[in-house]
């Protein structure tokens, strides 16, 4: 019998750029899109939303904090 797996929908704003970010969502195997970038006073701010498993999330988000910051994390409804 096949295991069905719960997929969680979250977005973040990060100031990670588009190409590390999305690399390292495909290595956590997780579903990513670009839904808005926008500058601030002194830096580009990038927003996702990532799709998969609660677990892969968690390890995408903390590669995030490592390559840059995270300003903001929501669930999506």
């Amino acid at each position: 019998m096949m295991e069905k797996q719960l997929v969680f929908s979250k977005a973040v704003t990060t100031s990670v750029d588009p190409q590390r970010a999305i690399r390292n969502a495909e290595e956590c195997l997780l579903e990513v899109r670009l839904v808005e970038n926008f500058k601030t006073d002194t830096t580009w701010l990038y927003e996702y939303e990532i799709k998969g498993e609660f677990g892969k999330i968690e390890k995408f988000l903390e590669r995030l904090k490592k390559l840059g910051t995270i300003e903001k994390v929501y669930s999506e409804s």
